[in-house]
């Protein structure tokens, strides 16, 4: 297990194990630039905010 994991099941318990996986998970499919594209073409402004929100958590 990564630091990463190990820290949040101390300090968060599973609810932190779950957010960490599922950020990990959202920042791989962002890296799909056929996703993206995809996206950017048909939903630019929700791309837009997901993006946002990605990068502040």
């Amino acid at each position: 297990m990564s630091q990463e994991f190990r820290n949040s099941a101390e300090h968060m318990g599973s609810w932190g194990l779950e957010l960490v996986a599922v950020r990990r998970y959202l920042n791989r499919l962002m890296d799909s630039h056929k996703l993206v594209r995809y996206l950017a073409h048909h939903f630019p402004k929700q791309l837009a905010q997901f993006q946002g929100g990605l990068e502040t958590a």
